[in-house]
């Protein structure tokens, strides 16, 4: 099992933690699999579970494109994802690989380079982190789909909808003002930058707290 020792300590690693923990059940309940945060990087690390996340991505996107023709089909990937399960074992060829296509779908996707993590930061878990802000803003891109998003996005978008809501002038909610300051809708910008310490109770009750 890898070193996550970075989950422990420091306000920063703690929004991972937390970015870990709502992952976790989101993938489980796209891929009907038991997924828990104490195993995701090692369930992820031969690239099949990426895989497979995309190609469900990919099924529910079509669908959805199908029904809203409003939506460009050119903003969706045009297909999914070829992997191989069998022979893939962790730091394998076969598992670089398997990566590298999850990488390309999601750069098609529209997760861009800055965001992106690259295959040896997860086949060798060089970058655990970067991996973790991958799938998040791959589960941004996919609510635009028909993709239900995990609890995070969720909020994060209701924060969107308040602020184009209300005149900036009577806004007071401190979560709101930091995203505006920060310039930033992106809750995992903000963590990144480490202006915002989150706090997961439990998976019903999500609590921000904005850092001075």
């Amino acid at each position: 099992m890898a070193d996550r020792s970075w989950d422990k300590t420091g306000t920063t690693d703690k929004c991972m933690l937390a970015m870990l923990e709502d992952l976790a059940p989101w993938m489980a309940h796209i891929l009907s699999s038991e997924i828990t945060v104490d195993t995701l990087m090692e369930d992820l690390d031969t690239g099949v579970v990426l895989c497979r996340l995309a190609n469900a991505i990919q099924r529910t996107g079509e669908e959805f494109i199908l029904h809203n023709c409003s939506i460009p089909r050119k903003s969706f990937p045009a297909c999914g994802v070829t992997y191989k399960e069998r022979t893939a074992f962790r730091g394998s060829f076969i598992a670089r690989d398997n990566v590298a296509n999850f990488i390309r779908w999601c750069r098609e996707l529209g997760v861009s380079d800055v965001v992106m993590f690259e295959t040896e930061d997860l086949v060798l878990h060089k970058n655990e982190k970067s991996v973790i802000l991958t799938l998040m803003e791959v589960a941004r891109l996919s609510v635009k789909f028909g993709v239900e998003p995990p609890d995070l996005v969720r909020m994060e978008n209701e924060i969107d909808q308040e602020i184009e809501q209300q005149p900036e002038e009577i806004m007071v909610e401190p979560m709101v003002q930091l995203k505006k300051m920060q310039k930033s809708h992106s809750l995992d910008d903000l963590v990144s930058k480490g202006r915002i310490f989150i706090i997961l109770k439990n998976k019903m009750s999500i609590v921000y707290l904005a850092l001075s």
